[in-house]
């Protein structure tokens, strides 16, 4: 019950910043020489980009640089290999509580047909 009531607060504080940081980053004026970019027209243009990449060749380099930069973490591992080592640990051991504790229902229950994850681990050993 605990753990439901913090994920979803967690989230709902997620998606506050989320909205706060795109309202700072569309409000207030941009001036270039070609005149004032209001929030509308950069919005427009922000939607027009997003959109003219995934539709076209260029969604490939977006999820090439997701794969290498964001999930293998290519950055860290040139600075160092130990501490890719440490990073990549952690990283996977949280990933690894989301969607085995937190997206149970869809992930853990589906593909574990005696999933319970608060079950004590020594149960077998009564022959129960």
């Amino acid at each position: 019950m605990f753990f439901d009531l913090f994920l979803y607060a967690s989230l709902v504080v997620f998606g506050i910043g989320l909205v706060y940081r795109i309202h700072r980053w569309f409000s207030g004026q941009i001036t270039t020489s070609a005149g004032a970019s209001g929030s509308i027209r950069r919005l427009g243009q922000a939607i027009r980009g997003i959109l003219g990449v995934l539709f076209s060749v260029r969604v490939v380099a977006v999820f090439k640089a997701i794969l290498l930069d964001v999930i293998l973490q290519r950055r860290i591992l040139k600075e160092s290999a130990y501490r890719w080592v440490m990073h990549m640990l952690i990283f996977v051991g949280f990933m690894l509580l989301l969607l085995m504790h937190a997206l149970e229902n869809w992930v853990s229950m589906p593909l574990f047909e005696d999933y319970a994850s608060t079950a004590s681990p020594y149960f077998f050993l009564r022959g129960a």
